[in-house]
């Protein structure tokens, strides 16, 4: 009985298409053509998303700044307080309230510390608002010279995953103040001092000297001899350079008060951020900087402040252990 050979053979379909589509990428035309149809799209994505994330990035810039257009109802201009443009119910009745306060004929400095404190905690601690990771709450009644370490702070450690829980639970689904009460406020009883870190950039003129050798020939027609002449001048180069100044000077608040809040949050259904791990209470030492009411310290144990007398002890004792 004969065995039989089978032989398989490629398709000749098989072979068609693929000598078609060696084809298609041999044409430099049609290469080009496939190539511009995937990468525009792709370009035109990055496009948009780099603005998206621009646009987001100067609306946070601008409103640290105060550049944005906002209602007058929500700018207290003597005081350079303003509400965030998309604020929550409490946020804008708080904030009714401040300017409130602050406008009446007798206005009461102790009341106004404890509004700002309550203002601070409404925008701080509610994320159902926020754009991101950068757009830090509360950062306008914060103490100007230490805003950038607090912002930066607050950005890497309360703020550092909120853009994931934006895309995890979606930013109306996170945590929102519902009421904040201040259940304390008193003036301390002594002048509040504060070290501060001062840096500052002069311009310092540096002159640096260099030489230039130029030499001349002179030839005489006369005579076969040559002779070489060398000059030398000085110039002065005036060099301009930076210099960073730092010096740590102390800066004296005679009205200064220690305020106490507590709040609660929203609750909201379905599957929302559990806030039962976070802040609920804290203390605020409030201090009156020129016109303006500022936070300079915030912690959930008690505060522990230095006086002037304090201050004046240990630089006296710095002082000693120099000589």
């Amino acid at each position: 009985m004969e065995e039989k050979q089978i032989i398989l053979k490629p398709k000749k379909d098989a072979k068609v298409n693929l000598g078609k589509l060696t084809q298609l990428f041999e044409n430099k035309k049609r290469r080009y053509l496939i190539i511009s149809l995937i990468m525009i799209p792709l370009l035109l994505a990055i496009a948009f998303l780099g603005y998206s994330i621009y646009k987001d990035a100067m609306n946070i810039i601008n409103m640290a700044k105060g550049n944005v257009e906002t209602k007058d109802e929500h700018i207290i201009e003597s005081m350079n307080y303003i509400l965030r443009v998309d604020p929550t119910d409490i946020q804008a009745e708080y904030f009714a309230e401040l300017k409130k306060a602050i406008e009446e004929d007798n206005a009461d400095d102790a009341t106004i510390a404890g509004l700002v404190a309550k203002n601070y905690v409404t925008d701080f601690y509610t994320w159902s608002n926020k754009r991101g990771q950068y757009d830090v709450g509360g950062m306008y009644y914060v103490y100007t010279p230490l805003k950038k370490d607090i912002y930066i702070q607050a950005r890497d450690e309360f703020y550092k995953y909120i853009n994931h829980y934006i895309n995890e639970y979606g930013v109306e689904n996170l945590i929102e103040v519902e009421s904040v009460e201040v259940v304390d406020v008193k003036k301390a009883d002594f002048d509040y001092v504060l070290h501060e870190t001062v840096t500052t950039t002069v311009e310092v003129k540096k002159e640096e000297e260099s030489n230039e050798n130029n030499t001349s020939a002179g030839t005489s027609s006369t005579s076969n001899t040559s002779t070489n002449t060398q000059e030398t001048t000085e110039t002065v180069e005036e060099e301009v350079e930076t210099e960073t100044i730092t010096e740590e000077i102390d800066k004296n608040f005679k009205d200064a008060y220690l305020v106490t809040c507590t709040w609660t949050y929203k609750e909201k259904e379905g599957n929302v951020f559990n806030p039962s791990k976070l802040a609920k209470k804290m203390n605020f030492l409030v201090v009156k900087n020129g016109n303006r009411f500022e936070i300079v310290e915030a912690d959930t144990a008690k505060i522990e402040v230095e006086t002037v007398e304090e201050s004046e002890e240990e630089q006296l004792e710095q002082n000693q252990g120099n000589a």
